[in-house]
């Protein structure tokens, strides 16, 4: 991180515009997020991530593609906390604290994702929009961090709402709907 923070002197300039190494990592980590993440959604919502077949892997194959995507992921989580703080100890703290927390509750938040998939949806969504400031602040346009929070959380909050009005909700939603008639076989209408 500090690394990546230090890089913000300038080795080239296009115009009046200075292009410092700390834009370029920025600028290709926000589209490393925006990427990866706009294909976890198009997986999810296609569904190719259940039609393909696993194949066997060797126990080298199997150690590298793990090691590789701890690198991705630790990668991924450096840069959201670089697009969410300007302050080197709350990225370090932000990490830290992500990674203890998924350590120890990893089986918690696996069963919570399962039963809520809207969740896992939402989060990746909050990575495209981190991946867009980190690219938008890679062009020199800074961005409050403050919208990016309450986005968030408005976003957040109006899920746990969602997923209240589900769980209290019956088995046929549109029964609830004033007008809104249940159909039966052959389109013929059942209830009002």
């Amino acid at each position: 991180i500090t690394w990546i923070i230090g890089l913000s002197k300038p080795f080239m300039h296009i115009n009046d515009f200075a292009l410092s190494y700390r834009d370029i990592i920025l600028i290709v980590g926000g589209l490393f997020l925006v990427g990866k993440s706009t294909s976890e959604i198009h997986k999810r919502i296609e569904g190719t991530e259940h039609h393909k077949e696993p194949k066997k892997l060797s126990m080298a194959s199997a150690l590298l593609q793990i090691l590789i995507l701890d690198l991705v992921f630790s990668l991924d989580s450096i840069i959201t906390a670089i697009g969410l703080s300007d302050v080197l100890l709350t990225m370090i703290i932000a990490i830290v604290i992500s990674l203890g927390i998924m350590l120890l509750f990893m089986r918690h938040v696996s069963e919570f994702i399962q039963k809520h998939p809207a969740m896992k949806i939402l989060a990746i969504s909050f990575l495209i929009m981190i991946g867009t400031v980190l690219v938008i602040e890679g062009l020199h346009v800074h961005v409050p961090k403050g919208y990016i929070y309450v986005s968030m959380a408005f976003a957040l909050g109006i899920e746990f709402l969602n997923m209240w009005v589900r769980k209290k909700s019956p088995a046929h939603p549109a029964a609830k709907v004033p007008g809104a008639a249940l159909m039966g076989k052959g389109g013929k209408k059942i209830g009002v």
